[in-house]
């Protein structure tokens, strides 16, 4: 006795789209990743890298200097107004000026880097204002001046009050 085999047209076989899809969906993605390469930017790579390496040493003074005159700040930021807020405060009894530079930059993006300059109020504490929010994510936090520098890696949103001294 012989079995009757029906014939399927190629289409009906699942094993033929199984073949077809895996290279199919590499082309998709490839494509997708090409697209992704051509439309953004990274903004990764300085094009003065030389010359910022030698600077390395000069910044590397200014954070030694913070911990020398126990430099101290307690920022808040408020994301939903863009008030900031510093207090700063020194153990050597440092005068600090009417005015100087905040900087909130973006670990990957430096579209994203939001630079301030912040002046202080008649009580002492320093008051400066975000243009447009933040959003979510980690940005590092520098206050500075020409002899010295606070930074810290911090996550916004945030509620609480950040504390950055001459450690890091």
């Amino acid at each position: 006795m012989t079995a009757i085999v029906e014939k399927k047209p190629w289409y009906k076989h699942p094993m033929v789209w199984m073949v077809i899809a895996i290279p199919l969906s590499s082309v998709f993605v490839g494509s997708y990743m090409i697209y992704m390469a051509v439309t953004t930017f990274d903004g990764l790579v300085e094009d003065d890298y030389y010359k910022k390496g030698k600077e390395i040493n000069q910044v590397l003074a200014r954070d030694q200097f913070a911990v020398e005159n126990g430099i101290k700040a307690d920022i808040k930021i408020d994301d939903l107004t863009g008030v900031i807020e510093i207090n700063l405060s020194s153990t050597s009894g440092y005068a600090f000026p009417d005015k100087m530079g905040m900087s909130l930059l973006h670990p990957t993006q430096s579209r994203r880097d939001v630079k301030l300059l912040i002046t202080q109020g008649p009580d002492g504490r320093y008051f400066g204002e975000l243009q447009n929010p933040l959003g979510k994510g980690r940005w590092y936090l520098r206050v500075s001046e020409a002899n010295w520098r606070l930074q810290k890696l911090i996550s916004m949103p945030s509620s609480e009050m950040f504390l950055l001294d001459g450690e890091g």
